[in-house]
């Protein structure tokens, strides 16, 4: 897996390149981008989080994926960034998804209504296929599940 770059002249997204931080790295995974974060994610390290998320939901139609699994703690300012950059994909048609198995940040979560604003999956594995959060039916009539997230 190697960090996220287009085109020769070294840009990402359009962007250029964000710089290399300690909470956050970029890189791609099978038709997606990867965010992961990791450490405290708070207003310290939001211009170097927001850089990222910016360079991931740059191009048309982008599928990015926000790794929270390395998460030790999330503020609701980090939280916020989260929800803008759901916003800058469904803008731009594409696709977001995070990954998220620590209960105490699910709980934030859920006590902000965010977990079902949001497609959560426990590992990066679980991507293929990225269902929308609207339900859907298989072909005996039957509703498909929507990609779920543990419980907090």
């Amino acid at each position: 897996m190697e960090k996220r770059t287009q085109g020769q002249d070294g840009t990402f997204g359009g962007l250029m390149e964000p710089p290399s931080c300690a909470y956050v790295r970029t890189y791609t995974a099978p038709g997606h981008t990867v965010v992961e974060l990791s450490g405290d994610i708070d207003m310290a390290v939001a211009e170097s989080v927001t850089s990222h998320l910016d360079g991931a939901t740059a191009d048309d139609r982008p599928r990015v994926v926000v790794d929270l699994r390395l998460v030790t703690f999330i503020d609701c300012s980090s939280l916020g960034l989260l929800c803008r950059t759901r916003r800058r994909v469904l803008e731009r048609g594409g696709h977001l998804a995070l990954i998220c198995v620590d209960l105490r940040v699910l709980r934030m979560m859920r006590v902000l209504s965010l977990l079902s604003v949001f497609v959560i999956l426990s590992t990066l594995q679980d991507l293929s296929p990225i269902v929308p959060r609207r339900s859907r039916r298989d072909l005996s009539g039957s509703t498909v599940p929507q990609h779920g997230h543990p419980s907090p």
